[in-house]
């Protein structure tokens, strides 16, 4: 997914109660989902880098609930780390 892909989808997740908002949620929690895995993250350790409840976590990546934007943001920077493995 591309930057200016990513940032249509964030722009659509402000919009909220809109199927397209849910449709946003998805794309950008499998976005996540993908990116924290490829950097070796798991999904615990990226709830407790972002601060954020490993079940709330759960719940927006996986689009139970709509993911406010401002989780989004910190769930994304977090994913984009690389995990040290010693």
């Amino acid at each position: 997914m591309t930057t200016l892909e990513r940032q249509k989808l964030k722009t659509q997740l402000t919009k909220r109660n809109d199927i397209k908002s849910r449709i946003a949620s998805l794309q950008l929690g499998q976005e996540i989902k993908e990116t924290s895995k490829r950097n070796g993250m798991t999904l615990p350790k990226l709830a407790e880098l972002a601060g954020i409840p490993y079940s709330s976590v759960i719940n927006y990546l996986y689009g139970t609930c709509l993911m406010p934007v401002d989780s989004y943001s910190t769930l994304w920077k977090q994913a984009q780390k690389r995990v040290k493995i010693f």
